[in-house]
């Protein structure tokens, strides 16, 4: 997986400059859920990757506020509501360049080579370094939000997607 990759090579960077990665896991939902944490805990990485569980709206929104960005590594999303959520926050986005990201998010992201996890690093820890990069995303999460300013909207440009 991109994303325990990405941590396993430079969890010493993101260690030293304090850089921690929320995830929101259900240990409950399956085995799968549960081994997963298990694999993060084995390789010492639960120090920089912390499981909030299943959380409410209202706490997340707090994570949100507080985050330097979305790292989204997900393969296949059909529209992936966690990146209009982030940018609804202003978030920069880091995903993978794949076609259901460039859907969503156009110019707003940051995109890396799925099988390079250098690449994911590079944007990330770029973010976190460049803070006139960091404010340029920012602006364009929230203008790409705009395109999507109601629920409805976003069912709409889903549905536009699945015909393509």
């Amino acid at each position: 997986m991109i994303f325990l990759d990405v941590v396993k090579k430079y969890s010493n960077k993101f260690e030293i400059d304090g850089i921690r990665f929320y995830i929101t896991v259900n240990t409950f939902l399956n085995s799968e859920a549960a081994d997963y944490i298990k694999t993060i805990e084995i390789n010492r990485l639960d120090k920089i990757i912390r499981n909030l569980g299943e959380i409410s709206h209202e706490r997340l929104q707090n994570y949100y506020k507080q985050a330097l960005c979305l790292f989204f590594p997900s393969k296949s999303e059909s529209f992936g509501l966690p990146l209009i959520e982030a940018m609804a926050f202003g978030l920069p986005i880091v995903v993978p360049d794949l076609p259901y990201a460039h859907s969503i998010c156009e110019d707003a992201a940051l995109y890396y080579t799925l099988e390079k996890p250098e690449d994911a690093f590079r944007n990330i820890w770029t973010l976190y370094k460049n803070k006139d990069l960091w404010q340029e995303c920012s602006n364009k999460s929230i203008k790409q939000f705009n395109k999507y300013p109601t629920p409805k909207a976003w069912v709409e440009k889903y549905f536009q997607l699945l015909k393509k």
